[in-house]
């Protein structure tokens, strides 16, 4: 695996969470609207295609659900420490292929 393919990864990772960020959100705002259908994410292990490796995120209805303000707000604080984590790795993989660029030279 290399240093472009962790980067891709992370990539995806901070791309699956901000879009979970953003349902959340949507929720938390909507969730006094009489017509507001609460969603949640799904994230989908991408082994094989154009872009193998990493996740993609989708959001689902959750049916006659009530938003739950409270368990979404947890929701955020795990989102928020998956986007940390995500970023962190892919801190690293550029600090590495730099590491290794600078080896090469």
């Amino acid at each position: 695996m290399s240093g472009s393919d962790i980067l891709g990864i992370a990539v995806s990772g901070l791309r699956a969470n901000a879009f979970a960020y953003g349902v959340v959100a949507n929720n938390v705002v909507n969730a006094n609207s009489p017509d507001h259908q609460p969603r949640e994410v799904r994230t989908i292990s991408q082994v094989a295609g154009p872009d193998p490796g990493g996740v993609r995120a989708v959001a689902v209805d959750k049916g006659d659900a009530q938003v739950d303000v409270a368990g979404e707000l947890v929701s955020m604080i795990q989102i928020e420490t998956g986007y940390a984590a995500n970023a962190k790795i892919a801190n690293t993989a550029q600090e590495l292929s730099g590491s290794l660029l600078g080896i090469l030279a």
